[in-house]
């Protein structure tokens, strides 16, 4: 789990594309398709020389069964001409019939394979006779993967305007790749969330692990759960494996944990030190959210019960380096700067490389007047790390109290030029109070803050 190391101062969405050399559109052709799987109707197993999938056993009517490592999984098939299109929750598998008992990739998953048939069922397979139903599902596919061609051959919008006129033909799949370009090209989230769910409610669980997706990175783990359990039930594999995975992290309290990082990466610490106390309850030895349960409190300024976090935290793991820096940080906020230094010393013994315990550290000296101190390790901070925007700050700040105008100018104008933009801090930041009424802080403020 991610944690939230202190510096003071300072769409999986589920979404496939297919490649295929089928005509544009074969909806008009529909009744030719339909002649051609019934006329070169496919039963038995069909065995692979290597590859990918391992066989294919076609059965009753346009129904197979693909077997890939120690997974199979049931789908329908269509032929045109010569060409068996097999349509997966992934991929469009092509197989080319050179005679009724071998059988050649082309897509390029099976490309170069052979597949030969090694049995026949000892009783028949039932001929393909597709009732109305299932002729709007054939349509519905086919609208589909003409969709999909506009958006392989980069017609985005022409895709978009496909898979919506498909998905108001009810083709669910349509409707999920329709709020997918919607989210992708024109960033509306809110329409794709709605065509999300259509394709969902439609029975496609591509369209509710979407939904889950966001909800999960939102930190919403139980309405993501859900969706995921939803997805599941409607066939899509990779949602039970999710769905399975978010029980485990519930169970030990990694889902509340989440759900705290994302709160405390908007700044609602008080939501945040719920849900990592959550998590705490249910894993009492839970070292991370002990340590970003205290990185939420020292943002409050609760610097006590900041520390008292960062103490359990490193009880459970000695050897962690960011505890101790993140600790010396809050001593260092209730002004105790030997033990904010003495812990920074530890982390730095801990993690030679940590820019960011020499950038705190420095802070520490500052506190105790010990500025020559305060630029060695701000310059270290620096070495470690050359875009350490705090440290070149922090280095003006001291030249600043120590009434060094040119020094002070200088380090200001490299952070402004790289980039920072708080002027408002500035503005109250008594750290330049010795030379804030100067002519040339005023003009240098003036020059970057337009």
């Amino acid at each position: 789990m991610p944690k939230i190391i202190c510096l003071c101062m300072t769409l999986t969405l589920t979404f496939f594309i297919f490649a295929t050399a089928m005509a544009l559109d074969l909806r008009p052709h529909i009744n030719d398709i339909i002649s051609y799987t019934q006329n070169q109707q496919l039963c038995g197993e069909f065995v692979s020389d290597g590859g990918a999938y391992d066989k294919f056993v076609f059965g009753d009517g346009n129904q197979v069964v693909i077997h890939v490592s120690a997974l199979e999984f049931a789908t329908t098939y269509f032929i045109k001409e010569t060409i068996i299109f097999m349509q997966t929750e992934k991929y469009l598998i092509e197989l080319e019939i050179e005679s009724p008992t071998l059988l050649k990739g082309k897509d390029s998953w099976t490309k170069d394979q052979s597949y030969t048939r090694k049995s026949i069922p000892k009783k028949s397979c039932t001929p393909y006779s597709p009732k109305q139903t299932e002729r709007i599902d054939l349509k519905n596919q086919l609208c589909f993967l003409s969709g999909v061609e506009l958006q392989n051959k980069n017609d985005l919008k022409g895709a978009a305007d496909r898979f919506l006129e498909c998905c108001d033909s009810g083709d669910a799949r349509s409707c999920n790749k329709y709020g997918f370009l919607r989210y992708f090209i024109g960033s509306d989230r809110e329409t794709a969330f709605k065509y999300f769910r259509k394709a969902c409610d439609l029975g496609y669980g591509g369209g509710c692990a979407n939904l889950a997706d966001f909800e999960q990175k939102k930190g919403n783990i139980q309405k993501a759960k859900q969706l995921y359990e939803e997805a599941c039930s409607k066939q899509f594999q990779a949602a039970c494996f999710k769905s399975a995975l978010l029980e485990s992290s519930v169970q030990d309290g990694e889902s509340y944990s989440k759900q705290g990082d994302f709160y405390s990466k908007k700044g609602q610490y008080d939501k945040a030190i719920s849900e990592y106390s959550k998590a705490i309850e249910i894993n009492p030895k839970y070292a991370d959210a002990y340590f970003n349960r205290g990185y939420a409190y020292q943002n409050k300024g609760q610097y006590y019960q900041a520390i008292s976090d960062y103490n359990k935290a490193i009880e459970l793991n000695p050897r962690d380096a960011d505890a101790y820096s993140n600790r010396g940080a809050a001593y260092g906020g209730k002004g105790q700067f030997d033990q904010a230094i003495s812990d920074h010393n530890k982390a730095i013994e801990l993690n030679p490389r940590d820019a960011n315990a020499y950038s705190n550290r420095g802070l520490a000296y500052v506190g105790k007047g010990q500025f020559d101190q305060a630029i060695s390790d701000y310059n270290k901070a620096i070495e470690l790390s050359p875009t350490h925007t705090n440290a070149y700050y922090n280095i003006g700040c001291v030249y600043s109290l120590q009434n060094n105008l040119s020094e002070a100018l200088k380090y200001l104008e490299l952070v402004l030029e790289n980039g920072y933009d708080n002027f408002d801090w500035i503005s109250k930041d008594p750290d330049w109070d010795n030379i804030r009424s100067s002519n040339e802080f005023k003009m240098l403020i003036d020059k970057y803050n337009k």
